[in-house]
Parts: C-alpha cells; structure tokens; sequence
C-alpha cells in the first residue's frame, strides 16, 4: 500500500542559478556598448523608434516571460522533484487458507441477531464475520469455495483478501442449490490447495456450515482423510443458530481433529466472531511493516520547460 507525501527536491541548490539569464544579459550588454552615432535628422529617427516599439511591446513582454517561465521550469526539473511515498511492506507467512462456506437453503434463516438486536440470515452474518476475518489475514493466500447440491470454486487463492471479501460479500443463498454437500465442499478446496505449485508449508480449510452432508459424491470424512494426505490442516464450525439439532457435530469433530484441526460451534454472531479471533491466533498472520520510496517527477517540469521554450522562441520569430 502506497501513501503519498508532498514533494521534495534533491538538488535544490540550482534554484541558486535563478538570476543567472540576469547576470549573463547584464555582462554582455556592457561588453558589447558601444556610444550611439548621431545622425541628421534625429527627431525622425525618434518618432519612427517609438512607433515600432510600440507596435511589438505587448509581444516583446509575453516573449521575454515565456522565456523566464521556461527557466525556471528547467531549474526545478535540474532540482528533480519527487515524492515520498510510504509503503507498506507485507510479509508472506507461507500459507494458503481457504474458506469453504455453506450456502445451502437453510443460511437463509433469519434467526441472528446483529449488533442492533435485528434478526438477520445466518449468511448475512457469516458475511460480516468472514469479511472482517478476511482484512485481517495480512501475507496469507486465501481463496473461497462455496457449496450447496453442488460445490464450486468461486476464488482462487490470491494475497488481496479484500477482493475475496468483496465477492463474499455479492453472493447470496439462492445463487446455489439448496442441498449440503458437505464432503464434495472439502474436495473441492483440498483439491486446489494441492494443485498450487510454490507448495506453501501450511495448508488451511476453515469449513463452515449449518448442516448434515445430504448430497454429493463425497463422504465428509473420506474427504478429510484425503485432505490429510494432501498436508491440509481444516477447522471446522457449526453455526447452528436457533436450531440445535441441525448440525451432525460427531461429524465435524471427526473431520476436524483427524486432519489436526479443531471444530467449532457457534449459536450466534458473538460467538461466531470469537471463534474467527480465535482461529487468527492458532493462525497468526504478519503484521505490515512501512519502507519508504522515492518517486521521481523531473519530467513534468521539464516538459513545462520545452513547451514554453518553444513559445517563447515562436513569439520572438513573429516579432521579427
């Protein structure tokens, strides 16, 4: 992440050569002065003088700024301008986490109370929940599966969890069939965490879901044990909100703790979000650190520069 400061110069010692068109013009007027013929017929000369530099004053004077505008465009460009920007540099912590979210029928429940005591769906809050968790999982590669009948991929690993946040944040329950197929969801996210090819040295499936595997190919615990083989570590939850009897916890618990991982079960929000802090402390991530770079910008001024050169020596053309 880049923050912007104001600009600097690194050489600003060539503002001292401001004057310097100045100092040039003065010397070699007085090298080259020369006392004026008089000649006959003086008052005509005059006359016709003040009539031509009349004719070319306004001209004379925008020739003579663009000119000194130009310069000094020159000088700060000679000074190179640049900006300061702080970058903050995120560590890699070496693990790829992937969320396997359920999204069949019952997420839809409105029986979750928000922070205002509105009764919400369980997957609006899973939302709000997985999202923040998401923004904190600073140097992990992360990606999100999603299953209901079927189970599907819906983002690769990448290390811009708010992007994943965000596409987390657009689905919708009735975007996926209504059945829970839990086991095929596993396959699916240890499948991909597999096929990644820098190997990272941990592999992490949080699986949330709100109810019995009913559909799929795959048995949920054959899928863990698969997954087991693969190195992948998964942390289950229940989120069973009003209806205790949905979830098959024996299940979880098996799957869970026969991959080194832990289950979960949550009846609300609060307690939803506690197991996400809970899970980034077994999970740490990296904290970012800030480094600082130099942006170079001399081309601007010296841009500037030529164009008003160009002007400037135009208008003295047409003045001649």
């Amino acid at each position: 992440m880049f923050e912007d400061t104001s600009p600097s110069f690194l050489y600003p010692a060539f503002f001292c050569f401001l004057p310097l068109p100045v100092i040039v013009s003065t010397f070699v007027r007085t090298q080259n002065y020369e006392k004026p013929l008089i000649l006959p017929l003086y008052d005509d000369f005059q006359n016709i003088k003040y009539k031509a530099f009349a004719m070319v004053k306004a001209p004379f004077r925008v020739h003579h700024l663009l000119l000194w505008v130009s310069w000094l465009f020159l000088l700060v460009a000679l000074a190179r301008p640049q900006y300061l920007q702080k970058v903050s540099d995120i560590k890699v912590t070496g693990r790829d986490l992937l969320l396997v979210v359920d999204m069949s029928g019952s997420m839809s429940r409105p029986d979750i109370k928000d922070e205002k005591g509105v009764k919400i769906s369980r997957f609006t809050a899973v939302k709000k929940v997985v999202g923040e968790f998401l923004q904190r999982r600073l140097g992990d590669r992360v990606g999100l599966a999603v299953f209901g009948t079927t189970a599907h991929l819906y983002s690769p690993l990448t290390f811009d969890a708010g992007a994943v946040a965000t596409m987390l944040s657009e689905l919708e329950v009735s975007m996926i069939d209504l059945s829970t197929a839990i086991g095929d969801g596993i396959v699916v996210g240890a499948k991909h965490l597999s096929s990644q090819k820098d190997d990272a040295k941990n592999k992490v499936i949080i699986l949330l879901t709100d109810g019995q595997n009913n559909a799929g190919v795959y048995d949920p615990e054959d899928a863990a044990r698969l997954a087991r083989t693969m190195g992948i570590r998964i942390y289950t939850i229940g989120f069973i909100g009003e209806d205790k009897n949905s979830v098959d916890e024996t299940s979880l618990i098996r799957i869970a703790y026969g991959t080194g991982g832990q289950y979960y079960r949550a009846t609300n929000r609060e307690q939803l979000e506690n197991i996400y802090a809970e899970i980034d402390q077994l999970e740490p991530s990296f904290s970012a650190s800030d480094s600082f770079v130099y942006t170079d910008i001399f081309y601007i001024p010296l841009f500037l520069s030529l164009l008003c050169l160009i002007a400037g020596v135009g208008r003295h053309a047409l003045r001649i």
